[in-house]
């Protein structure tokens, strides 16, 4: 796999992530594995509780948190669109802790 420079990581490749260091990959060796750089790999992972405690749902949400907040500085909303923005993000949440809930009950 070739690397993609300048694409967000997605959520498949936050589980993928995920998944290695359960395994205990090495992050360059994650990095070859994903396709991305070892930089890319080091970074996600440092800002999101290091090696052991990496979460790649809630990497997935601080992602969408963190996009919509720059996304909402940029646009300047005014409070009501940022409420249902704040809304609208928590929904997605939701929705992205119901599928790693039913995607571990199904490695059970």
């Amino acid at each position: 796999m070739t690397n993609i420079r300048g694409k967000k990581i997605s959520l498949h490749e936050r589980r993928e992530i995920n998944r290695l260091l359960r395994e205990k990959f090495s992050l360059g060796k994650i990095a070859k594995k994903i396709g991305r750089s070892k930089t890319t790999i080091v970074s996600e992972v440092r800002r999101n509780g290091g090696a052991e405690s990496y979460n790649a749902v809630k990497a997935e949400a601080r992602a969408v948190l963190m996009k919509n907040k720059r996304l909402s500085e940029i646009i300047q909303l005014s409070p009501y669109q940022r409420l249902d923005q704040r809304i609208q993000n928590l929904e997605m949440q939701v929705e992205i802790l119901v599928d790693a809930i039913k995607e571990l009950s199904h490695e059970d």
